[in-house]
């Protein structure tokens, strides 16, 4: 495996950024091929455990070779979960706060919650894109997504009721005040209102 000049994965439109064979793929892309490569190799040692047991049954012989590990599978992240700017009307974005957004959109993931996190990953696209917002209202936006999502990733115990409360309305307010923004909102509002336990 090598690098390869930047070209089009082969599995979907993303740019690719490694060669495996002759085929280019992006992160996302690669990292499925290893899952998959690691089902093969993991039924494999399966099967050659059974045979292992199969044979000290057939010869009637105490079973005294342990079995062989099967080793966890790699996590897959969603690599394609990132904010591209390629349009001048995004502004004068704090990306720092973009990607610190994503670090928690990956720990959410990690964490149990992947339709939580596909949601927030929307809603800050949709943020970073909007036409319709000054770049004043797309960081403010990005700041109180930000503060939520360090209290989804907090314990419950160690959530600040007095904090998430008036964040969630001010975030709701902003979002349904920029069209690009409130479909957005609205698919992420029911998961993240019920991970936090607002009612």
């Amino acid at each position: 495996m090598t690098k390869a000049a930047p070209t089009q994965c082969c599995q979907c439109p993303t740019q690719a950024v490694m060669m495996v064979g002759s085929s280019p793929f992006c992160l996302n892309c690669y990292s499925q091929y290893k899952q998959l490569q690691h089902m093969d190799f993991a039924q494999n040692l399966a099967m050659l455990n059974i045979a292992n047991q199969d044979f000290a049954d057939v010869l009637g012989m105490p079973h005294l070779a342990k079995p062989v590990q099967i080793p966890p599978a790699p996590f897959h992240y969603n690599y394609n979960q990132s904010v591209t700017i390629t349009d001048s009307t995004v502004g004068s974005v704090n990306l720092g706060t973009a990607k610190d957004i994503q670090v928690a959109i990956k720990t959410m993931e990690q964490n149990g919650e992947p339709g939580l996190g596909e949601a927030l990953s929307g809603l800050l696209k949709a943020v970073v894109a909007a036409p319709d917002a000054t770049s004043a209202q797309k960081n403010e936006l990005l700041e109180q997504i930000e503060a939520l999502t360090q209290q989804v990733n907090a314990k419950p115990e160690e959530r600040k009721a007095g904090i998430i409360k008036p964040m969630f309305a001010a975030l709701k307010e902003g979002a349904a005040a920029i069209s690009g923004v409130a479909g957005a909102w609205t698919a992420v509002e029911p998961l993240l209102a019920g991970h936090l336990q607002l009612s």
